[in-house]
């Protein structure tokens, strides 16, 4: 007959085996460890309001559904205004698709949301943050004013080290509020 004190050791178990499996499928996409791949998306919460107004959570759904690199990135750059330059000696661009909806999760569910191209970052898998030079974006740009069940589908443009196998693009919630107080959220840009 088994004891009680056995039972418990196993439930015990399977408790913190479902909670250290909770964790680590939250954790995908909240560190530069574990990145969102290409064409698979991930839920974030961030707080909206300006001002003296409360704020308010709503859900974000982002998608980088694309990316784009190197001679052909470049010529997609250089079609969109003549007036961009090359990247510096030694980079090369990156073009990425990004789909993102704005969802409502509780009432009154009224504000907007200002998205930018901007708001997105490319850094290498050491944590060197890249700067992109300002350049005209492809057509369409990611960048708008979302209300609540809207979407935006867009490009934005990275220019990463050419040697540099997995870079990585994060989200930022700068304007407005933050993704799960403060929380990045990670992307493969490979």
């Amino acid at each position: 007959m088994i004891s009680r004190i056995t039972i418990g050791c196993i439930l015990a178990c399977l408790v913190l085996t479902l909670v250290v499996y909770v964790e680590t499928t939250r954790a995908q996409g909240h560190s530069p460890h574990s990145p969102i791949p290409v064409g698979v998306p991930i839920v974030a919460m961030i707080e909206c309001g300006e001002g003296y107004t409360s704020l308010e959570l709503y859900d974000v759904k982002i998608t980088l559904l694309e990316i784009v690199r190197g001679e052909e990135a470049w010529k997609r750059i250089k079609e969109a205004s003549m007036s961009n330059g090359l990247p510096d000696v030694g980079f090369e661009y990156i073009l990425g698709r990004i789909k993102f909806e704005f969802f409502k999760r509780g009432f009154p569910g009224d504000k907007n949301y200002e998205l930018r191209g901007s708001q997105f970052t490319a850094f290498s898998i050491n944590g060197k943050e890249y700067k992109t030079p300002p350049i005209v974006q492809p057509k369409p740009e990611l960048s708008g004013r979302l209300r609540s069940g809207d979407s935006l589908e867009g490009w934005v443009t990275f220019q990463v080290a050419t040697d540099d196998n997995k870079p990585l693009m994060t989200f930022t919630a700068d304007v407005g509020g933050a993704v799960e107080h403060g929380r990045d959220v990670w992307f493969q840009l490979y």
